[in-house]
């Protein structure tokens, strides 16, 4: 048995680590509740050895320790493993031979990790053991993960301890003294310095533990320039265009007017260039590869200083930075509606800012797409910014809007409608045909079928008169006019032009008359013939009756052709109707029957395809039904107790009420530790059921019930073993059901 010291801490290189061949295990093996203790082969000697060779091992990397395993000769259906005395888990292999189970991050110490593998019987097919010891390295300090820049006005950077849980952060600029500063949680810090100091400068965090011993340390070089006392920081969005090495910044001062604007890149010479507007302005940079600041500065008439903003950019290094948010939005039925998607990055915090209000979270509908609604917005022009933000706080994107809300206007809906006059149709004379339905919205954003949605939200009720009574169905309608009243809702008008025909409006209500023309041509009849119906000799009679009270259809040509060429070579009855009843086809009928029957509904697809590969595999129709009859899923159609689903057993098995004693004798099995599908299984293979059964398919194929010696011979038959689909081929083999074709 191998022994392994791995590092527990992130800065040393990860271990793959794996076990040399199986490992026996020695004594038994521990269980926990819930979980089946794995069996095992015992040797001439005693010890408890493997029955397949497995190898197993332990591997360390960036965000813990994994335990993996692989099978050397079988293919394995069941995983489980255990660590340490732990419970038994159960994991999903990432295929038939090769198991993976994330394991955390234990703390330091010596563990034993052993794994079963089993086929889908629940056999065994091999085991093995591994032993890691987790050891933290004497003055070991890992390297936190940090991040940061400058955002809304200060400075701010957030730090990560990925694998050590930390009690206290500090942080030191330059060789100033050390500040403690409060944590989000045992993992992440953030320091944020709403007034830092001029000029370029080193940020150092540490990270200790709770007896004080140093456990992660990270820096950061930043400069910046303090604007003076007033002066605002400039709002701002950056992208790149039109290649990953260009990139245009834009800048707007919300509340003073600009007079020039200027910037300096990587401390180089301050760069005077013009504004769009009074309030904002648009820089355009070609830049290397590497990093980059650009400091950009606004000042009034006077050249006093009104806003300064300092971007920090990684040319070449497309995770890094801020990028501009795809977006789209606009006016909407509800309010102001904008959405915003982030291209290369996942999100795990989106705001926004209507002008100056306060900074608000919004609604993601996923990692990558949020949206906000407004739907109180005054008339006037407003700006809204939105940002995105990682997990740490790391800003990835932002995009800003500027709209000019107004009385909303009204919404147009529009109706469209088609029609032709009464006409002559296949020799007889039928009415006009008159269809009308819901056309775009005008004016609405959105996809045309959204249009649609709306205009149908839109309209609050539509009916149609002709002569004064009301008209259900919109064919064969007499000459003369035909009235559509629609009455649309409030906020919305609605629009004439898309009709021909005459309009007139009165307030939410429309009125549309549309005259249909009497017929005036002559309309002659039409004789069709009626075919002949096909003649079918005995043998394809006798495949169609059974197609008929199998599959309630008549056979396919290729189903008639096929079975009756076998019979008329000489393939015996009971053959050709075993073929059908063992078909996918007609075991997918009995699997719909037993769901419609048992579980009150219809099989999904999943379930249908699982059953039906069972019952190739051996599963006799009453075994599945004892599934469902046991499931979670018909117990609590029973109330959830075991008097309720004994009552339901009794009705849906026996089509009868159980007595007072039947209950108590089951209720007293299931105490003394029977389990539902053993008492399922008793009710399904008794006389009682049984003989119901077969007397179903006595009636159905026989148009009898069924004898006494029928019953006798086919309920012993299925209690014996004997398949449903069996005695259902027997039955239509038979030369009674012969002679009824």
């Amino acid at each position: 048995m191998s022994v392994l010291t791995l590092p527990s801490r992130l800065g040393l290189p990860a271990a793959a680590l794996v076990a040399a061949g199986a490992v026996a295990l020695i004594g038994a093996v521990p269980t926990s509740a819930g979980a089946t203790a794995p069996s095992t082969a015992q040797s001439a000697v005693g010890l408890v050895v493997p029955v397949g060779t497995l190898s197993v091992g332990w591997t360390f990397n960036g965000s813990g320790y994994w335990l993996t395993a692989t099978s050397n000769t079988v293919d394995v259906a069941q995983w489980t493993y255990q660590l340490e005395g732990g419970p038994v888990s159960t994991v999903l292999g990432t295929d038939a031979r090769h198991m993976t189970a994330y394991l955390g991050i234990p703390s330091d110490g010596t563990y034993d990790a052993t794994i079963w593998a089993r086929n889908a019987g629940g056999e065994l097919l091999g085991t093995a053991t591994v032993v890691v010891t987790v050891a933290t390295p004497e003055g070991f300090v890992e390297h936190l993960d940090s991040g940061g820049g400058f955002y809304d006005g200060a400075v701010e950077f957030g730090f990560g301890a990925n694998y050590s849980d930390v009690a206290r952060w500090t942080y030191q600029i330059d060789a100033g003294p050390g500040v403690e500063f409060a944590a989000t949680d045992a993992r992440n810090a953030t320091v944020r310095l709403t007034s830092p100091p001029a000029g370029d400068h080193t940020l150092t965090v540490r990270a200790w533990d709770d007896a004080g011993a140093l456990v992660g340390i990270g820096a950061w070089d930043f400069d910046t320039e303090v604007p003076p006392a007033g002066a605002e920081v400039l709002h701002s969005w950056y992208s790149n265009w039109p290649d990953d090495h260009h990139y245009e910044l834009g800048y707007t001062a919300l509340h003073s007017d600009v007079a020039q604007w200027s910037y300096q890149l990587d401390g180089g010479p301050v760069t005077v260039f013009p504004g769009s507007a009074l309030r904002e302005a648009v820089l355009k940079l070609a830049l290397a590869d590497g990093d980059h600041t650009v400091v950009v500065r606004a000042r009034d008439g006077g050249g006093s200083i009104v806003g300064v903003k300092t971007w920090s950019l990684a040319v070449g290094t497309p995770w890094i930075g801020v990028s501009i948010l795809d977006s789209g939005g606009g006016a909407a039925e509800n309010g102001w509606e904008f959405g915003f998607e982030a291209n290369n990055a996942d999100i795990a915090h989106w705001s926004y800012q209507l002008d100056d209000g306060a900074v608000t979270a919004m609604e993601a509908t996923d990692a990558r797409h949020a949206g906000v609604v407004l739907p109180d917005v005054e008339a006037g022009e407003h700006t809204l910014f939105a940002w995105a933000r990682t997990a740490r706080g790391e800003l990835v994107g932002i995009s800003g809007w500027n709209f000019t809300a107004g009385a909303p206007a009204p919404l147009l809906v529009a109706l469209g409608y088609g029609g032709g006059p009464i006409t002559c149709v296949g020799g007889r004379l039928v009415g006009a045909e008159f269809g009308w339905g819901y056309d775009s919205i005008l004016g609405a954003p959105g996809t045309p079928e959204q249009q649609e949605q709306q205009s149908r939200d839109g309209i609050e009720s539509v009916s149609l008169t002709q002569g004064g009574h009301p008209v259900t169905g919109v064919h064969d309608l007499a000459a003369g006019d035909l009235v559509v009243k629609v009455v649309v809702r409030d906020g919305y008008q609605y629009d004439p032009s898309r009709l021909g025909a005459t309009t007139t409006v009165n307030g939410n209500v429309v009125t549309i008359v549309w005259s249909i023309p009497p017929y005036a041509g002559q309309c002659a009849p039409v004789v069709v013939p009626t075919p002949p119906a096909p003649v079918l000799d005995p043998v394809q009679a006798y495949v169609t009756k059974v197609y008929s009270d199998l599959f309630g259809r008549t056979p396919d040509p290729v189903g008639l052709t096929s079975w009756s060429a076998s019979l008329r070579t000489g393939t015996p009855y009971g053959q050709v109707a075993n073929g059908i009843t063992y078909s996918d086809e007609y075991r997918g009928r009995m699997i719909a029957e037993a769901y419609a029957t048992y579980l009150d509904r219809a099989p999904d697809p999943a379930g249908a395809a699982s059953w039906l590969s069972a019952m190739r595999s051996g599963l006799h129709i009453e075994q599945m039904q004892a599934g469902f009859i046991s499931s979670p899923e018909y117990y609590a159609r029973g109330g959830g107790t075991d008097t309720g689903w004994i009552v339901r057993l009794y009705g849906k098995v026996l089509g009868r009420a159980p007595a007072a004693s039947e209950i108590a004798f089951w209720q007293g099995r299931l105490n003394a530790g029977a389990s539902r599908e053993s008492v399922a299984r008793g009710f399904l293979y008794s006389d009682e059921h049984l003989t119901s059964v077969v007397d179903g398919y006595y009636g159905k194929l026989l148009r009898r019930s069924i004898d006494a010696t029928g019953r006798q011979t086919w309920v012993s038959a299925i209690q014996r073993g004997a398949r449903d689909e069996e005695i259902i081929a027997s039955i239509v083999a038979s030369a009674e059901y012969r002679s009824k074709v």
